[in-house]
């Protein structure tokens, strides 16, 4: 799934890859490689730590969209996490 120039860079760092393993499911890690794909070939970004993080954050927070657009009452926990976690 990964690029072999994405994945060898994920692994040299064994926290960021066995990050990305653990935490994001196959839509999570597809939406997570187009993003990073998109910002280094089409915006010339250089691939660093920054960029992960940036690509992991805008991964995580489309998670948290997403759960709130599939709950219907919007109060309690939900709603905290969803207003804290996309600032």
């Amino acid at each position: 799934m990964l690029p072999k120039v994405f994945e060898e860079e994920l692994k040299r760092s064994s926290f960021f890859y066995e990050q990305f393993v653990k935490e994001f499911n196959e839509e999570e890690k597809q939406f997570f490689m187009e993003l990073l794909k998109k910002c280094v070939y089409v915006k010339g970004y250089p691939r660093c730590e920054e960029l992960y993080y940036f690509c992991y954050f805008s991964t995580i927070k489309r998670r948290l969209e997403k759960m709130n657009m599939e709950i219907k009452v919007k109060e309690g926990l939900s709603a905290y996490l969803f207003a804290f976690g996309i600032r």
